[in-house]
């Protein structure tokens, strides 16, 4: 899958934690028989305080999706709830180690418009490390790993490009 989003700082970290609100879209989505673009988003906002060297944020997000086709059948996946508390801490002025959970509570997807099974939550450990490449672009690595709900594991890399 690929998304773009952009995201904006409502308060800086100075006499209370920082607002940062964000939106993303679904630039292109890999499903069973066929593939989707621009029929998923995700609205959210995240919240931080920095005692150096450690970062406390969370995030709070909702992604919406819309139908699309999927080979022969109408396909809408379930829209998602997501919660992120996390840690970081900055090792020098470049790398930053970050840990923390997800809980995640997805509807269930339809195919012409039968639910498939039933609303589900899932709650995920994720490790990662952030690496300042030059000024304003930053490489981040996750790594998620299922604690509860479902099987699996995920390794995501991200750019942040600041202008």
């Amino acid at each position: 899958d690929a998304w773009a989003g952009v995201n904006y700082q409502f308060k800086q970290d100075d006499d209370g934690p920082a607002v940062l609100g964000f939106g993303e879209i679904a630039l292109r989505e890999k499903h069973r028989h066929s593939s989707a673009s621009f029929k998923s988003a995700m609205l959210g906002v995240t919240t931080y305080t920095a005692i150096d060297p450690i970062v406390f944020s969370l995030t709070a997000a909702y992604r919406f999706n819309q139908s699309r086709r999927d080979g022969t059948q109408d396909y809408r996946p379930g829209n998602l709830l997501l919660l992120n508390p996390s840690v970081g801490f900055a090792v020098n002025d470049r790398v930053t180690l970050t840990t923390g959970v997800q809980w995640t509570r997805r509807q269930a997807d339809r195919f012409d418009g039968q639910r498939q099974g039933i609303d589900r939550t899932a709650t995920d450990l994720l490790l990662g490390v952030g690496y300042g490449v030059a000024r304003g672009n930053t490489l981040n690595t996750t790594f998620k790993v299922n604690a509860s709900g479902r099987s699996g594991t995920e390794l995501r890399a991200n750019w942040l490009y600041t202008f």
